[in-house]
């Protein structure tokens, strides 16, 4: 069975993406190396939020095996 963690691992180049362009890039001093996690749990929420397919297929996945 996946879980979050491992979902959020498999797209965890999307998600540091998605949080320098979306996130810390009016911040002041947080380039996208220099947070250094600061901004992972809002960034990871934000990338879901607006990509919220890309966790149907887990969630579809999670309700074949319960089955």
């Amino acid at each position: 069975m996946i879980d979050v963690e491992e979902i959020i691992e498999k797209h965890q180049e999307d998600i540091c993406t998605h949080c320098y362009k979306n996130i810390t890039d009016g911040i002041r001093g947080a380039n996208g190396w220099i947070c250094e996690g600061s901004y992972c749990d809002e960034a990871t929420e934000s990338f879901f939020d607006e990509n919220a397919y890309k966790l149907r297929k887990y969630k579809l996945i999670k309700i074949r095996e319960n089955l």
